[in-house]
């Protein structure tokens, strides 16, 4: 039997910028191609599974998200790594799209995909691990008999216990201490990168972010995306995680939006 890991893709493998139908608009998260590297490197299978409803809501055709998943390989196998299927779940009831708008067993957390990929792989479920940034992600694999302790829910504040990202997991759950011999360096240019992640998640809206990290040899510490309706500030505990902070931002505002735009008088402003 074979081991994999089975992953999320969008917010576990690259930036979540909401439907991803371009892919011009795939980004990486940072350590995410070293950390599917590692994974090859060391025997397992490597397996996504997604939730992709955006088909269902009538945003994109389903041929996009596999036009989506082949780029997303292309740009792992130029790092060393690569995924070795891709299952997805293209259902919404509530879409409007009628051959996918219906209830479904494939969308997570429902388990009809990863049985798929159990059985399309002979998996020992014991030998496998799973990650992703939302529990539905992984919350029904103990029932298919992975360990909760091969789990793991990606966040990038740190926060309860959480890894801060795939290298982070995966380093963990393999026990690895060094990942210099992987190529993992630190970025002089992280700035300008990520000043580029924030356009793309922002989506051009105009935001201050104040990014503050414990490691202050290396990156940017603040980063100003014009006007001063909103600073959001918080700590990151690793250099590859700064970008990652940026997406924790994003979430933030879109929680805290109505309530200070009341507060600030700026009711006219443009929505996150």
């Amino acid at each position: 039997m074979s081991k994999a890991f089975i992953l999320d893709r969008d917010g576990t493998i690259n930036f979540d910028s909401g439907y991803i139908a371009d892919p011009k608009k795939l980004v990486l998260l940072p350590g995410a191609a070293t950390a599917i590297k590692i994974m090859c490197e060391n025997g397992f299978k490597v397996i996504v599974v997604s939730n992709q409803s955006g088909v269902a809501r009538g945003y994109f055709p389903i041929a996009t998200v596999d036009i989506i998943n082949q780029t997303l390989n292309t740009m792992l196998e130029a790092e060393g790594g690569h995924i070795d299927a891709f299952y997805y779940c293209p259902h919404l009831a509530s879409g409007i799209i009628a051959e996918y708008a219906v209830e479904c067993g494939c969308r997570k957390p429902k388990r009809e995909l990863f049985e798929a990929a159990i059985r399309d792989f002979c998996l020992d479920p014991t030998e496998c691990y799973a990650c992703g940034d939302k529990p539905r992600d992984v919350e029904s694999l103990p029932e298919l008999g992975v360990p909760r302790d091969h789990l793991g829910i990606l966040d990038a504040s740190g926060l309860d216990g959480h890894d801060t990202s795939l290298l982070a997991f995966t380093c963990r759950v393999l026990g690895i201490t060094n990942t210099s011999r992987f190529g993992v360096k630190e970025d002089s240019g992280m700035g300008e990168k990520i000043k580029k992640i924030a356009e793309i998640q922002l989506g051009g809206n105009r935001f201050d972010i104040e990014l503050n990290h414990s490691t202050s040899t290396v990156g940017e510490r603040e980063i100003h995306l014009q006007n001063d309706c909103f600073r959001v500030a918080f700590s990151e505990h690793e250099f590859l995680q700064l970008a990652s902070g940026i997406l924790l931002a994003r979430r933030q505002l879109q929680q805290i939006k109505g309530e200070q735009l009341q507060r600030l008088g700026a009711a006219e402003g443009k929505p996150i």
